[in-house]
């Protein structure tokens, strides 16, 4: 795939994102949207080239090494944190910054340092995260190792999982996934998801960077900042069927050879037979939305046996 080609296929399907910021925004409206669910449609709405982090940027800092519009301490790799080494940074967004770190006993972790003006802000909603991730029991998720906190920062060291994330595979690698593929990993998101369901929790940000595809091409999901008790009013189950549909069109986008360069939504444009359309839009909300989880996973079961040769 050309980087041409590619840079179109993401520019097509911005739209569709933003109509998923917007439905999630839509549901939290009517139970007082506060800052955070203000910001989702920032957060959501973005090119999805842009929002990787360049590693290589030497970030704007004063003499003691902070950043200068936030003052959050930014750390080089070897720098010591509560006795942890950083290997390097692997992740920034509103909330967090994101290192990839080792211990004295060589062990490789993640440290997330919570950022102080949303930490001063928002502190409660800040820890969901780690209380989330105290009640999962799963080595599909990250485990929560422990809480730290010293004159610079406060944070917590969560488990590493190894491989790569789905923004990289498709924006960095440029891969093309076959429907096969597309329909395996969407079967592994829903169990993913109803593992989450049966304990109460809805994650609300399954998107490409929160996504990791292991060697042995199993999936972990991580980034449970946005996470929360599903309560069916404000955080119902249904958010994860959006960001599933969402995500799976990516995943279509990937073999997305252009004809006509004028624009059509996804659901014309993609190589979809009806099933997969009513699949897409049914998770999307765009047609009468699935009564649960286990509809879903039928109806993708129908697909997969539509598509053997």
């Amino acid at each position: 795939m050309s980087p041409i080609v590619a840079i179109t296929i993401i520019d097509r399907v911005i739209d569709q994102e933003a109509v998923l910021a917007l439905r999630v925004v839509d549901q939290e409206a009517n139970h007082k949207v506060d800052q955070e669910a203000n910001h989702k449609v920032d957060q959501e709405v973005y090119l999805k080239v842009d929002h990787i982090v360049d590693l290589d940027h030497n970030y704007p800092t004063d003499e003691a090494g902070y950043q200068s519009i936030n003052m959050d301490k930014y750390y080089e790799p070897n720098e010591m944190v509560n006795g942890n080494s950083i290997i390097k940074l692997i992740g920034e967004g509103r909330y967090g910054i994101v290192y990839l770190a080792t211990n004295e006993r060589n062990e490789t972790f993640v440290m997330k340092q919570l950022k102080k003006e949303t930490l001063d802000q928002t502190r409660e909603k800040l820890f969901y995260e780690e209380q989330i991730l105290q009640a999962l029991k799963s080595p599909k998720f990250p485990k929560f190792i422990s809480k730290f906190n010293n004159e610079n920062c406060e944070g917590y060291i969560l488990e590493y999982i190894e491989g790569k994330v789905f923004e990289d595979l498709l924006v960095r690698d440029r891969y093309q996934f076959s429907k096969d593929e597309i329909y395996n990993i969407g079967s592994q998101l829903l169990e993913l998801i109803g593992e989450l369901q049966d304990n109460n929790i809805v994650h609300r940000d399954i998107r490409l960077p929160n996504v990791i595809l292991r060697e042995n091409k199993e999936l972990a999901l991580i980034d449970f900042g946005l996470a929360r008790i599903i309560d069916n009013e404000r955080y119902a189950k249904e958010i994860d069927y959006w960001y599933l549909g969402d995500f799976l069109i990516y995943l279509y986008y990937s073999s997305y050879k252009e004809i006509d360069s004028a624009e059509q939504p996804w659901f014309m444009e993609l190589d979809l037979n009806l099933e997969e359309k009513t699949f897409l839009k049914k998770l999307l909300g765009i047609e009468d939305a699935y009564q649960n989880i286990e509809e879903i996973k039928s109806q993708l079961e129908k697909i997969k046996k539509l598509n053997l040769p």
